[in-house]
């Protein structure tokens, strides 16, 4: 945003140009704004003000997407140096009017009817809910366990959501964050149940900061459905010719 201190004779003598940017596209919630006045040595006119407030907002903006990454790095890196939680295990909450399948048992496995089942509020077979803190800070993060929903069927989930959006799945990889010893089962933070990246292989159709961030997320619905988003940096990619070079194996 911008304004201007416009004297009596019409012409301008300062302008003042703002520019905030958030960090939740890079992976943190923190917001950081900029601001910069600009004292003309003679009365400047309308034109002149336009002209050099684009000039400052370009280099705002530039500013302030430094600072942004800057911050964002910090406040990851104080997260993950923070004392690790160990993951809580407590039963879904469970709405009223009862569910369908309330009191019967889930069928045994790690397949789509056991997941189905305990959605429509069958006590599970293996496994519960379960949470730890977000790697962020935010509160909680809650999860089936794997025993549950297996990271196959989880990945094919995702694969099917992926080709949905008229995108090829073979040009990405579905990174499982509830299990591993770096995982959420073994009590360590995380900032999302799952992460989709792109693979190496199709990452020259990609601009170079998604070689190493994620181009999406995603958590579970209460009912125990997955939830992927894209981050607004890869959607805006996609919505802006990104989409057709993904669209097909290409590799």
């Amino acid at each position: 945003m911008s304004d201007f201190d416009k004297v009596n004779n019409g012409g301008v003598r300062t302008t003042t140009v703002k520019f905030t940017a958030s960090g939740k596209p890079f992976g943190a919630d923190v917001f950081i704004t900029v601001e910069t006045v600009h004292e003309f040595s003679e009365l400047a006119n309308d034109e002149q003000v336009l002209a050099r407030q684009e000039e400052l907002a370009v280099q705002l903006r530039a500013q302030v997407l430094d600072i942004v990454k800057d911050s964002v790095s910090a406040t990851r890196e104080a997260a993950a140096n923070a004392p690790k939680g160990v993951a809580s295990i407590h039963p879904a909450v469970q709405a009223a009017p009862a569910p369908a399948q309330a009191g019967y048992q889930a069928p045994a496995g790690t397949g789509a009817p056991a997941v189905v089942a305990v959605a429509n509020g069958a006590t599970q077979a293996q496994g519960d809910w379960r949470s730890v803190p977000s790697r962020f800070g935010d509160g909680q993060i809650r999860f089936l366990a794997s025993t549950a929903y297996s990271s196959d069927q989880l990945k094919s989930d995702v694969f099917t959501w992926i080709s949905s959006q008229g995108l090829d799945p073979a040009h990405f990889d579905v990174w499982d964050e509830r299990t591993g010893p770096r995982g959420a089962e073994a009590g360590n933070p995380i900032g999302s149940v799952f992460n989709i990246k792109i693979k190496k292989e199709s990452q020259g159709s990609v601009p170079e900061d998604f070689h190493r961030n994620a181009a999406g997320r995603g958590k579970f619905n209460n009912d125990g459905s997955i939830y992927p988003y894209w981050s607004k940096d890869f959607d805006a990619f996609l919505k802006y010719g990104g989409k057709a070079q993904l669209s097909g194996a290409g590799f």
